[in-house]
């Protein structure tokens, strides 16, 4: 049953207009940039958006001019493991990493300890009224979550 809500649910975002993205992804970022939490924050963690979720370059791209530390996870597909790098540049310090997903540059003074992160953004397939998340199919995040958790 998840799965197969998991697929449609996919498949109805895939279908969306570049400009559906665009326009929504537009009032994700505005209201984002408004919250308290983000302007308190030093650094934030998030995705580098795949396929048709909400776009973030704009997101990161004005953090990084508010002074913000923007990080986004890098994927150890064998270890099954998701690291935190800083972004430095969206033109030259990103790669295609593990599932062709856009990830940054793996320069090891780069790389942030979890314990620096303030606010942490997640993707997700879906979210339910009580904020559980449907994740694609493989899901790293979860042991990342732990650790955060774990330092509250």
């Amino acid at each position: 049953m998840k799965k197969d809500f998991r697929k449609k649910v996919i498949e109805y975002r895939n279908n969306k207009d570049t400009d559906f993205i665009s326009t929504n992804s537009q009032k994700i970022t505005e209201k984002l940039l408004s919250m308290k939490c983000i302007k308190d924050a030093s650094t934030i963690m998030l995705y580098l958006d795949f396929n048709n979720e909400v776009k973030t370059d704009q997101l990161i791209t004005k953090l990084i001019s508010l002074r913000k530390t923007v990080a986004a996870p890098v994927t150890l597909k064998n270890e099954r493991k998701l690291i935190p790098f800083k972004i430095t540049n969206l033109k030259d310090g990103i790669n295609i990493g593990a599932y062709g997903i856009r990830e940054p540059k793996k320069d090891p003074s780069n790389e942030l300890n979890v314990e620096a992160i303030d606010i942490l953004i997640v993707p997700a397939v879906a979210y339910d009224k009580d904020c559980y998340r449907l994740d694609m199919v493989v899901d790293f995040t979860i042991d990342l979550l732990n650790t955060l958790e774990t330092m509250l």
